[in-house]
């Protein structure tokens, strides 16, 4: 549910809100490609870049 919420935030121009509810949804799946894919899209478009790359890394320590 957070996921699609996520969505509908990025859709409306809301990045920021998105990416507290795909935090949200990694706190219940951290496996969640999609979810993390997501979530560093997001940072990226935000010009979070450094955000992102850690977000990646985390990522891929868990697999």
């Amino acid at each position: 549910l957070t996921h699609r919420l996520s969505g509908l935030c990025v859709r409306a121009g809301e990045r920021a809100r998105a990416v507290e509810h795909l935090r949200r949804a990694l706190l219940v799946d951290p496996l969640r490609e999609d979810v993390n894919q997501t979530l560093i899209e997001t940072l990226a478009g935000l010009g979070r870049g450094g955000d992102a790359l850690s977000q990646y890394r985390a990522y891929t320590r868990l697999l």
